[in-house]
Formats: structure tokens, sequence, C-alpha cells
């Protein structure tokens, strides 16, 4: 085994040089996978689905479900998660919304308004590779 003190300084300043080399390729590298893969952020699916219980009394009971998958390396903190239930009539027409809600059906009669997250939290979270 040669250690490095005997090794002549040409040789010395190369072995630097190859040190250097590969350590900034390494940052390179992770600079690369942090801002162009993106991997410091979270990749949530979302889905929501309304579920038709039954009926009481003449009244439809439903149930509104909303799935978050985070599939990215990170945890996801969420601080606002609302939505809105809308209903149509039978007498009600069909029609196209605004922009404003990208050109979709306009529901016009809103039901119910809530939250996903309680009142009392601030926010939740959901860890990387759960779906809650």
């Amino acid at each position: 085994m040669i250690e490095i003190s005997t090794l002549p300084p040409t040789i010395q300043i190369l072995q630097a040089v190859v040190t250097l080399g590969a350590a900034a390729i390494a940052g390179i590298w992770a600079i690369f996978k942090v801002a162009k893969r993106r991997e410091h952020s979270p990749r949530i699916e979302f889905t929501v689905d309304v579920e038709f219980v039954g009926r009481q009394k003449g009244t439809w009971l439903v149930m509104a479900i909303a799935w978050l998958d985070n599939k990215g390396l990170v945890r996801h903190k969420i601080g606002k998660f609302t939505f809105d239930l809308r209903i149509m009539n039978p007498t009600d027409s069909v029609e196209d919304g605004g922009k404003e809600i990208n050109f979709q059906t306009r529901i016009p009669k809103e039901l119910k308004k809530g939250s996903w997250i309680p009142e009392h939290w601030e926010w939740t979270f959901i860890e990387p590779g759960l779906k809650t």
C-alpha cells in the first residue's frame, strides 16, 4: 500500500482534482434530483365521490367521500379543505357554467357547505405513500 504523502506532488494534485470533480458531479446530481424532478414537492392524487346510502322518509341519504393519496416523497400539510354539496331539482334546466367554474355544468342549489378537516384542527397532513 502506498501512502499519499509518498506520492509525487503531481499525482497528489491530480488525486485532489479527481476528488473535487467527483464531489461536484455528486452535488449537481443532488440539485437535479431536488429541483428538476421536484422530489421535495408533494404529489397528491385527489378523488371525490358520493355514495347514495338509501332513502329515509322520501329524502336521499348520501355520503361524500374524499380520498387523498400522497404519491410523493414528502409530507403534505393541509390547512384548508372545504366542500360545497350542490343539488339539482327535476325542474332545473341543465346549463353550462362560465369561466369561473371552467364551463362545467352549473348546479344551482347549494345544499351544504363544510370542511373535511374538523373545526378545532388548525391543519392536518398526509405522510408519503399513504392514502387517507
